[in-house]
């Protein structure tokens, strides 16, 4: 779904099933996405998608400055700084996370009932937050 309004109307634009996305914070106009099939491509403010060639099948995004972050359902953290062109593995976590953040070289995920955080863009990670079950 686009809105131009503010939100007051929208319009469905038939894109791909999208598990998450993450949105350019230098260019609104270019998004990525994940789907079954692997991460998909917007440049046009997601009017369309197109499929990337060669990256990891992702679960999870999280974009900060020029770093695009994607984590799998392994825990598999995977890096690109051209926008999600192009991918490197970087990093793990212990299991499947079920939310990623990132600001600057920081990353966090939800992992189970931890918050795990790295301070090193994600190549390794240490709990921050553990036992979130019991709060």
């Amino acid at each position: 779904l686009k809105s131009d309004d503010g939100g007051a109307d929208w319009a469905d634009l038939g894109v791909p099933g999208l598990y998450d996305l993450a949105v350019s914070p230098t260019d609104p106009a270019v998004i990525v996405g994940t789907t079954e099939n692997g991460p998909v491509r917007s440049t046009d403010s997601g009017a369309t998608f197109q499929p990337i060639a060669g990256a990891p099948l992702l679960a999870l995004l999280a974009w900060t400055g020029d770093t695009l972050y994607g984590a799998d359902v392994d825990g598999q953290v995977s890096v690109s700084d051209d926008g999600g062109a192009t991918w490197s593995p970087w990093g793990s976590l212990p299991a499947q996370p079920t939310a990623l953040s990132a600001t600057g070289t920081t990353v966090s995920a939800l992992v189970g009932d931890a918050i795990l955080e790295s301070v090193d863009g994600g190549g390794s990670f240490a709990p921050r937050i553990t036992d979130l079950a019991g709060h």
